[in-house]
């Protein structure tokens, strides 16, 4: 036990020793929804799949480092009174996540598909309108978008 507990506090270290997240260095996160036709759109039937489109971008002078491992980003969404009711369901292998440089100029990047479900519940959304936050560990900025399910 002691030994797991070790390993885990010693990875907790070693990560925040390898990443770089200060006011000087500039970034954005952004968050966009396409449907199953590549079309941005907020607005989905009930059941229809959602692709969600996560963007890092060095916008400052500096290299930032990202830690990636088979998921960039978790996504938690909150329902129209701002609760959070779970986050979106995602596979993600276990690889211990690597400091990977952020050149400026350069953006990473991935796509998961949402099947307007959450991992609290395998049934799907009802009606309604969300907020679903993507975040990248070690990065202060997130960002946000609403979808709305008709």
């Amino acid at each position: 036990m002691k030994l797991k507990v070790l390993i885990v506090l010693s990875l907790a270290i070693f990560i925040q020793g390898c990443l770089k997240d200060s006011s000087t260095t500039g970034y954005t996160v952004t968050l966009s929804a396409t449907d199953v036709f590549n079309q941005p759109s907020n607005t989905y039937t009930q059941g229809e799949k959602v692709q969600l489109n996560l963007a890092i971008t060095n916008t400052g002078n500096t290299d930032i480092s990202v830690l990636t491992g088979s998921c960039l980003a978790s996504y938690e969404i909150f329902n129209s009174s701002g609760s959070s009711i779970g986050n979106v369901p995602i596979v993600c292998l276990a690889v211990v996540p690597t400091p990977t440089p952020l050149k400026p100029g350069n953006t990473l990047s991935e796509s998961i598909l949402w099947l307007q479900d959450t991992t609290s519940s395998n049934t799907q959304l009802p009606i309604g309108t969300y907020n679903i936050t993507g975040t990248v560990p070690g990065l202060a900025k997130k960002a946000t978008i609403t979808i709305s399910i008709i």
